[in-house]
């Protein structure tokens, strides 16, 4: 599918609304949101997608913070209806202030054992450098490893965060669950400017954003591992007595 129309227009500033349209050239399907569409800063309720005709229609309750820059990944799950063949990767972004922020953080994570990528994994980016804040706290940015065990967070502030890496069992960006994996990197990671090539079509307005380009920076590595189990547990019960 090809997108025609955005409304408001990707990359828009001063955004003030609860909700974004998407228009493309067919009709399409959505599959699986919930673990597929990726949105930095997360919020704290799941919006709604419904679509009509050819137009997909998101809306989201949550209170924007002011001055932020707001991004929708959309990976694998917008389909045309008739082959089922899929935007590999569709971003969305607005400010709710004057400017969208055009920095980056990249990396790979790989298996600390054995060196191997590792995908489908949520990579955490947090302003504080504070090791605990996987535990305890939801990410300032996300988004997901890939195939090949990169990954990029596109539309950051410039500055420094802390990046962890989490295979997240319940789906809630903590690490609270004995068999979570996680990775972190062991210095802060300083945002870099993003690389883009955007390509404006102008047709009685529609606008169409080609995909950022950039290569990815492989001297920012997290390395997965599992955390030792330190839960005390019954390592043999008996009672040898009768009754």
């Amino acid at each position: 599918p090809t997108i025609v129309k955005e409304v408001p227009a990707n990359n828009s500033v001063f955004f003030t609304g609860h909700s974004f349209k998407i228009t493309f050239d067919e009709f399409v399907v959505l599959q699986n949101t919930t673990d597929n569409v990726l949105i930095s800063p997360p919020l704290s309720s799941q919006p709604t997608y419904s679509l009509s005709g050819k137009t997909l229609t998101v809306k989201f309750s949550d209170t924007l913070r002011p001055n932020q820059t707001y991004s929708f990944a959309f990976a694998n799950c917008i389909k045309d209806f008739t082959e089922g063949n899929p935007i590999p990767i569709y971003n969305y972004s607005f400010s709710t202030g004057s400017y969208v922020d055009s920095f980056m953080l990249k990396g790979k994570v790989v298996d600390a054992v054995t060196a191997s990528a590792v995908d489908n994994c949520y990579i955490l980016a947090y302003i504080n450098n504070v090791d605990s804040l996987p535990c305890t706290t939801r990410p300032d940015f996300v988004t997901k490893s890939q195939k090949d065990g990169n990954f990029s967070i596109n539309n950051v502030p410039s500055g420094q965060y802390k990046l962890f890496a989490l295979k997240d069992v319940n789906n809630n960006m903590l690490f609270d669950q004995p068999n979570e994996s996680v990775a972190f990197f062991p210095q802060t990671v300083t945002a870099i400017p993003m690389t883009r090539t955007d390509t404006i079509t102008d047709s009685t307005r529609d606008e169409t954003v080609a995909s950022r380009v950039h290569q990815f920076d492989s001297e920012c590595v997290l390395r997965m591992f599992d955390e030792a189990e330190t839960m005390q547990s019954y390592a043999k019960m008996q009672n040898k007595e009768a009754g």
